[in-house]
């Protein structure tokens, strides 16, 4: 599928959802709603596929983008990034979570480049963001 029809299909859906809510009533978060497209679209892009809302970490993952989108968007993450020994400090005091929010990307992230390495053909295409990068690093 290519990216454009990927972003038109993660739109319709999005659109879709937002109506179903709108009908019965409920009251809507279009920040957090919004997540679910952006999300599975870069998803799609580095793993080739989408996010799975069945899976248990489904809404852990968008807890974690929410929590990194707000902490990197706040003017204490920005200085953060700039000042990386700061990071800890900042995370010991709990002024932002930056390692839970990486812990849990990885924890989702490492059986899929498992999967990807025990998969992966070497002399063919990559299929995704995943393989170009293993490809690129047997290269190094």
């Amino acid at each position: 599928m290519s990216v454009e029809n990927n972003i038109q299909e993660e739109a319709t859906e999005f659109l879709d959802k937002l109506e179903e809510k709108g009908r019965h009533g409920q009251p809507v978060d279009l920040l957090k709603l919004a997540y679910v497209p952006v999300v599975n679209s870069l998803w799609t892009l580095i793993q080739g596929e989408r996010l799975d809302p069945a899976d248990p970490t489904y809404d852990k993952i968008l807890e974690a983008w929410h929590l990194a989108l707000y902490e990197f968007g706040s003017n204490i993450g920005q200085q953060a990034v700039t000042s990386i020994p700061m990071m800890k400090l900042m995370e010991y005091l709990g002024v932002i979570h930056f390692g839970e929010v990486f812990k849990l990307f990885f924890s989702y992230l490492d059986p899929v480049i498992d999967k990807h390495e025990a998969t992966l053909d070497k002399n063919g295409e990559a299929r995704d963001f995943i393989d170009k990068y293993l490809l690129e690093i047997q290269v190094s």
